[in-house]
């Protein structure tokens, strides 16, 4: 099995897995790699002479968005270069007033976040179709769920560093709420955008709320010793959950339970729903009566 830190000048600066979780990439201080992860096979490497901070593969195509990073960056760190493999050349590059610190794709959308702001582009023309003001952004915090149907995009909300804003761009909705007691380390959306994962500042709790209205569903304890959390992500199908930390530790979550009270929620959610119907149509009868 292939070290992705096979020396220190080509250390490791950046992991990230494709939308369907085929493929995952690795930015390195010489370029890039890109491994299968089933099954695994040996790795394709581009050696590019320079530092790739950020590399964001486009499922299983040859199209990767590429940010310069490390000691020696291959690009400005204020550029964000789109990048054909199979021509082996660059076919964009989107200059920013400041520096780049995370990329997300998908099918049509392609997000670039700086500390401040984030952007949101159409792959297809590169036009500028969203801009976000964030909280400062020192964590480089983003997530998006990888369903082509719609896209359900969450961020550091400007109202405090324990507080997140989800945005639905199939219903133009967004809102705020309060995802942890102290400031957040990581975040991730599920497939179909339904559930939000987010970690504490100590690494130690994992709490999940709904992406619908930001109710609180479930948490999870990873420990209780303080860690950097890596990386959270989910299996397509909702099942699991998978958290890495600095620790040397992969912790795996059952979903079953979260599953469950997200149903009974959205159960609820829609007979209060019902119950407000009847009442609203009580109080127009009684109108009328009134009326007649």
């Amino acid at each position: 099995m292939n070290s992705i830190n096979e020396d220190e000048d080509n250390s490791m600066l950046y992991v990230s897995f494709n939308q369907d979780n085929s493929f995952f990439s690795v930015g390195t201080e010489r370029g890039f790699r890109i491994y299968q992860t089933y099954p695994f096979t040996d790795p394709y490497e581009k050696i590019m002479n320079g530092g790739i901070g950020v590399v964001e593969m486009l499922y299983k195509t040859n199209f990767l968005a590429l940010m310069g990073g490390g000691k020696n960056p291959k690009f400005n760190k204020k550029n964000l270069i789109i990048w054909d493999d199979n021509e082996n050349k660059i076919i964009s590059e989107l200059k920013f007033t400041t520096s780049i610190i995370n990329i997300k794709l998908k099918k049509d959308l392609l997000f670039v976040v700086c500390q401040k702001r984030i952007y949101a582009f159409d792959f297809n023309t590169y036009e500028t179709i969203d801009t976000i003001d964030t909280g400062d952004n020192i964590k480089e915090l983003i997530a998006i769920n990888n369903s082509p149907e719609l896209t359900i995009l969450a961020y550091p909300s400007t109202k405090g560093v324990n507080k997140i804003t989800i945005k639905n761009y199939k219903t133009k909705i967004f809102f705020s709420f309060t995802a942890q007691d102290d400031s957040i380390s990581k975040m991730s959306i599920n497939n179909d955008g339904t559930l939000i994962s987010t970690a504490n500042n100590n690494g130690t709790i994992i709490r999940i709320h709904s992406c619908i209205d930001g109710a609180f569903l479930q948490e999870f304890k990873r420990g209780h010793e303080k860690a950097k959390i890596n990386y959270i992500c989910f299996d397509n199908d909702t099942k699991l959950m998978a958290v890495s930390s600095n620790r040397g530790t992969i912790h795996i979550f059952s979903m079953g339970s979260t599953i469950k009270k997200l149903k009974e929620h959205e159960k609820e959610k829609s007979k209060k729903k019902e119950k407000e119907k009847e009442k609203e149509k009580e109080i127009n009868k009684t109108k009328e009566n009134e009326l007649n």
